[in-house]
């Protein structure tokens, strides 16, 4: 089991990413660090019980009710295909959609730790192989 602590884990400023991720977009290869960056934005995902009973059987249904509730959770209104594609991509490695949380007929879904840690671990080794540059650690790593 990895041991992930929020706390431990120092990210640069946010707003020093914005030009990385628009030319890490065009690459082919899978980089730990933007995925990490999507999940740090999306963090939980909440949708209605009903809802979730009636998507829930059908896993494709299920991924792009996801994907379109966590697109526009953050005020993306119209998002793209592409968009709707990676973000479904993020849920279905990183979320517990399985097993969610219902609280008061709102049903929660959110990243298994254990993936993070791991996604987080895949981010420290891309930047030490010299894959891809330091976006997201504050620390140098060695």
């Amino acid at each position: 089991m990895v041991d992930y602590s929020p706390k431990q884990l120092k990210l640069k400023r946010s707003d020093s990413i914005f030009k990385y991720i628009s030319y890490i977009g065009d690459c082919t290869q899978t980089n730990s660090q933007l995925e990490f960056l999507t999940i740090k934005d999306i963090l939980l995902i909440a949708i209605n019980e009903e809802l979730y009973y009636k998507s829930k059987s059908n896993k494709i249904r299920l991924l792009i009710l996801l994907a379109l509730v966590s697109l526009k959770d953050e005020r993306k209104d119209n998002p793209n295909t592409n968009e709707i594609i990676q973000r479904m991509s993020v849920i279905h490695k990183y979320f517990n959609i399985e097993d969610p949380e219902i609280i008061n007929k709102v049903v929660y879904f959110k990243p298994d730790k254990d993936k993070i840690g791991v996604l987080i671990d895949n981010a420290k080794n891309e930047v030490l192989e010299g894959k891809f540059d330091n976006v997201i650690f504050q620390q140098t790593l060695t």
